[in-house]
């Protein structure tokens, strides 16, 4: 692994984080094998608990494993870095209306409409 090869290298860990999380999607996405995408997520984060992409997807797969609670957390995670960012606040309310939280999910969709600065809608 890159951490052996090169243990004084402070970017080591990110760098495994990153190949971790691209691996990781290539199981969510293209193979829709969730419990390895979880797992790659899972020792992505653990090198780099900073690692953004890697949050989301945590959100994804769980919230495609009807893992909601988990969810939640992870896209709550973001929304505390990317506070201004609507896409974070669209996948949080994804994971509300899955755990079929539509009062959370309503609040979501409000904020997220309020930083693109469009009407919400009702659904």
């Amino acid at each position: 692994s890159v951490i052996n090869i090169a243990p004084s290298d402070p970017k080591g860990p990110i760098n495994l984080s990153a190949a971790l999380g691209g691996k990781g999607k290539y199981y969510e996405d293209e193979k829709q094998d969730l419990d390895n995408a979880l797992k790659l997520f899972t020792e992505s984060i653990a090198l780099d608990s900073s690692n953004e992409e890697t949050i989301w997807h945590l959100g994804t797969v769980n919230a495609k494993r009807a893992n909601y609670t988990e969810s939640i957390k992870w896209f709550k995670r973001l929304t505390t870095i990317r506070p201004n960012d609507p896409t974070i606040w669209g996948g949080l309310e994804w994971a509300y209306s899955l755990a079929g939280d539509t009062a959370n999910a309503a609040a979501c969709r409000q904020k997220a409409a309020q930083l693109t600065q469009q009407p919400t809608e009702t659904k």
